[in-house]
């Protein structure tokens, strides 16, 4: 690192192999034991670091055959030689600005002009429907003054008919923390690692089949959560009659896609930009320079929300996926809804013939391609998941989560209808409600424990139930578990999730989940020696990580979700008033023609 320019940072993928593959040396019939079992990295692929003094072009088959040659002679006491496989050099130097670049920069410069004139001028702390007295291009500013934001942010103000569940919004905060914690893990062990035989011992332990096994239940708990509530919503504002019109459908679309989209287009932006900007090392490529060009080449399907179908394996923000099949999912339950709705004698067969569908599609999926659980193994864990066909398949896809979908259809419209009714007024109710979600949830554990053991041996039956079950099973155990909690059941948990800081937090979950990934990235990208893993480390990064996600996660929310949410908010008191004074101009009529009619 200290040749500055006058080096080449290259990553290499060396592939080891015999030098007499008839006769093997001892060393690498150890190797090939050691690649026998999954839980350990392949010992014959090596993944190094180099620093090159040159000034050759990045891409050079001088050096390619100098460090190939080097290695084999390094190796050849061993009775091993090899080639790279893949490689990869860059030079320290901030390369020029291209048109995207300065497109980017411009708006940039453009919008934060925008929320400083809003700011300085309209943050008199009236909000954007009290600014309706005032000129509309006043009102539209009064929307990005970050005073006017931060107001909003800090008040805590219950909707009526939602006081039962602002305890899903503390839930949403924990979740969050829960998919940091485990994300924290995947970004170190993404990276450069020293210690790999620790690594491979903890593939063995039962802390680690849990923070593996996080993903689906945070997942599934999620898309739950998300069709729960709008289920309600849609039930709330439209009823159970046949009230609800494609058009309304549209509206409810495109309102959340307006929602969510302008956060989602800042952060594509940013990884587009600034990562070819920033100080590079030896792993900076592998780490966060590969996700730049996939969100260059592929950041499109993102705003379309079908970036974990489109060129999955290149997909751009990987963590992205959950708000494509989460967006996927939200249409399907509103088709959903629209025929519980039209057919409300109907109801149960609706949800029970969606619900088999959901349930049986990850186990079909599984048993026609022959695919096995998801084990979290060294490899996996290096090429985050993306290599894997049957994560794209039977995990990050909305299909796949189908089950998840109608479990929160069913729960929300169960709670719609028993909102004022005290259901659990008896020990015995009470108790079933806290042993049954338990009782799923020991049953799911357990038998994800003895799947992700050694002890595990692969079946096409075996892993079909485990796709089907588990998802659903833990789907389930959540769904009764908050539908408790709606009903002040749950004890400290639900104090837990009830608690007013968590609260406020949750309002940064969407901005959080957004940034954190970028956050890891650069964390681990910047690293300039291989990482020692041990658990006081994660757990040190998992903290540190919680703590930057949640600060910039503060930012975006108020410089970018909170504008566009306050403009959806004055938008729709706009409809709602021009609906009021139609519906005035109506009556008057009627009351006329009756008046008419009288005379």
């Amino acid at each position: 690192m200290l040749l500055g320019d006058e080096a080449l940072y290259c990553t290499i993928e060396f592939q080891l192999v015999p030098e007499d593959a008839k006769n093997p040396t001892e060393t690498w019939k150890k190797i090939e034991e050691l690649n026998q079992n999954p839980r350990n990295y392949r010992h014959d692929r090596l993944r190094h670091g180099v620093c090159v003094q040159t000034t050759c072009p990045n891409i050079s088959t001088n050096i390619r055959e100098g460090l190939e040659n080097c290695y084999s002679r390094k190796y050849y006491r061993f009775g091993m030689t090899g080639k790279i496989t893949e490689m990869h050099c860059q030079k320290n130097e901030i390369p020029p600005l291209d048109v995207h670049d300065i497109i980017i920069l411009f708006l940039f410069f453009a919008y934060a002009l925008l929320l400083t004139v809003a700011s300085l001028f309209y943050g008199s702390g009236k909000t954007a429907v009290q600014h309706r007295t005032t000129s509309s291009v006043e009102t539209v500013l009064s929307c990005f003054s970050i005073q006017n934001n931060w107001r909003r942010l800090t008040t805590m103000k219950d909707e009526p008919g939602t006081e039962e569940l602002k305890c899903i919004q503390g839930l949403r905060f924990w979740n969050m923390f829960l998919v940091l914690f485990s994300h924290a893990l995947l970004c170190m062990l993404s990276g450069p690692v020293i210690n790999t035989r620790t690594v491979e011992n903890m593939m063995n332990r039962a802390s680690t089949y849990l923070v593996t096994g996080l993903a689906p239940i945070v997942t599934q708990t999620f898309f739950l959560i998300s069709s729960w509530i709008l289920t309600y919503h849609v039930l709330m504002r439209y009823g159970e009659g046949n009230n609800l019109k494609i058009s309304h459908l549209l509206k409810i679309v495109l309102n959340r896609y307006i929602r969510l989209t302008p956060a989602l287009a800042v952060m594509l932006a940013i990884h587009t930009t600034v990562p070819k900007y920033i100080s590079k090392g030896p792993y900076w490529y592998h780490i966060i320079g590969r996700e730049s060009e996939n969100c260059r080449m592929n950041g499109w399907s993102n705003l379309l929300y079908i970036n974990n179908y489109w060129n999955p394996s290149r997909m751009c923000m990987s963590h992205t996926w959950y708000l494509a099949a989460d967006t996927q999912l939200f249409i399907l339950g509103l088709c959903i809804l629209a025929m519980m709705n039209k057919y409300p004698a109907k109801k149960a067969k609706i949800l029970g013939f969606f619900l088999i569908v959901g349930i049986s599609i990850p186990g079909i999926l599984c048993f026609v391609n022959g695919y096995d659980i998801l084990q979290s193994y060294p490899e996996h864990l290096y090429m985050l998941f993306l290599n894997l066909e049957d994560w794209h398949v039977v995990f990050s896809s909305g299909y796949s989560n189908i089950g998840a979908l109608v479990l929160g259809i069913s729960v929300g419209y169960l709670f719609y209808i028993n909102k004022d009714e005290n259901m659990f007024n008896t020990k015995i109710r009470q108790g079933m409600m806290s042993m049954i979600p338990l009782a799923l949830c020991f049953l799911s554990a357990f038998v994800m424990f003895y799947m992700k053991s050694p002890n595990y041996s692969y079946s096409k039956l075996n892993a079909s139930l485990w796709w089907s079950g588990t998802k659903n099973g833990l789907c389930l155990a959540a769904a009764i578990f908050i539908f408790g909690m709606t009903k002040k059941l749950g004890g400290f948990l639900l104090w837990m999730c009830c608690w007013r800081p968590v609260r406020y937090l949750s309002r940064l979950t969407y901005s959080t989940f957004l940034v954190h990934t970028f956050l890891l990235r650069v964390e681990t990208a910047f690293q300039r020696s291989p990482t020692y893993i041990n658990d006081y480390a994660f757990i040190m990064l998992t903290l540190e990580i919680v703590t930057v996600a949640c600060i910039f996660g503060f930012i975006l929310c108020i410089t970018c979700e909170m504008p566009v949410s306050a403009l959806q908010k004055l938008s729709f008191s706009t409809e709602l008033m021009e609906n009021r004074s139609a519906k005035k101009i109506m009556d008057v009529k009627e009351g006329r023609q009756i008046f008419n009619k009288n005379k």
